[in-house]
């Protein structure tokens, strides 16, 4: 009697690896020979190393539109969020080894926050799908900043930057960074601005407007933002809703215990932040901001056109994981 030939393997998947080499950890934790062996033979990877947040875009379209199975970043939520807004819509699954300093989209998910936990789950890893929030055509995956809450991020941004002569204090001092920056703000001059709202209502599927004065806003995805922080919110990455949380104009000492709130867990005390659940808004500010997401600093505006893209992202990880 012959020989029963053994089972085939399953079909190997190409994979693209976005990789970041000035995150945080890449110094300390990237090789590719370490990737390679831990994704195989599951997953056949090719590497890429853009030189910045246009060229990480590019590759991860490209990597779609050449039919790519899979489409994995190493890198922070900067590298993530620019592979993310490329990929949404194309059904390309994305995987994430965390190098980043927050990683925060990571968190979100539940998925694995070491680099050695995420190589190892994701060859077995089912795709879930997550929603993408859009402020005037620039995408977010967790929490979006505008006012002096973006103002803040926007210093930390770009005392980090290759250029600046701060970046090893910021490197060093890694999420502290954040909660830092934010009380430097907090205790600076003209804090508050005028703004208009206007939302639709996820529950009656009407349009509101509310005028009022505020310090800043987050567009919530989802719950964790810079610095470890976490929202007091029901904000979820696979509801369809995005959550418009306003920070209201009260005392600086009210803010900034209602910052020191957030930093430790604690209840938020009444009037700091009131919560809009909404699918699309406009909001329209009486001077020009920043607009702040997963790391990355976008063109300041008086007007920001805000929608929720629905399930537009696939990623791996996180809750329901298990084999494809």
């Amino acid at each position: 009697m012959p020989p029963v030939p053994p089972n085939p393997s399953p079909a190997t998947r190409s994979a693209v690896v976005i990789v970041n080499g000035r995150a945080r950890q890449a110094r300390r934790l990237w090789s590719e020979e370490r990737v390679r062996a831990a994704l195989g033979p599951a997953i056949d990877p090719a590497f890429v190393y853009p030189a910045g947040p246009a060229e990480t875009a590019a590759a991860a379209r490209r990597a779609a539109n050449e039919g790519v199975g899979l489409v994995i970043v190493a890198g922070g939520d900067g590298t993530v969020n620019r592979a993310a807004g490329a990929l949404a819509g194309s059904n390309v699954p994305l995987g994430i080894l965390p190098l980043g300093t927050g990683n925060d989209l990571v968190r979100t998910l539940g998925a694995p926050a070491t680099m050695s936990e995420a190589l190892a789950e994701i060859p077995r890893a089912t795709p879930r799908p997550c929603d993408l929030v859009e402020v005037n055509g620039d995408p977010s995956c967790t929490v979006g900043l505008l006012g002096v809450v973006a103002e803040s991020a926007a210093r930390v941004i770009r005392l980090g930057s290759r250029e600046s002569r701060w970046r090893p204090l910021v490197e060093w001092l890694g999420a502290a960074s954040w909660r830092i920056s934010g009380t430097v703000s907090l205790l600076g001059p003209g804090l508050a601005r005028r703004a208009r709202f206007t939302h639709d209502d996820p529950a009656s599927g009407h349009q509101q407007t509310v005028e009022r004065d505020t310090i800043g806003v987050f567009l919530a995805n989802g719950t964790r933002l810079g610095g470890g922080l976490t929202l007091p919110v029901p904000a979820r990455v696979d509801d369809g809703v995005f959550e418009i949380c306003v920070v209201g104009a009260v005392p600086r000492a009210k803010l900034l215990y209602g910052f020191t709130c957030l930093m430790r867990g604690w209840t938020l005390p009444a009037g700091v932040l009131d919560v809009y659940p909404a699918r699309r808004a406009r909001i329209e500010f009486d001077r020009p901001g920043p607009f702040s997401a997963d790391g990355e600093l976008f063109p300041s505006a008086t007007s920001f056109d805000v929608r929720i893209r629905p399930g537009a992202l696939l990623v791996l990880g996180g809750p329901g994981t298990g084999p494809v």
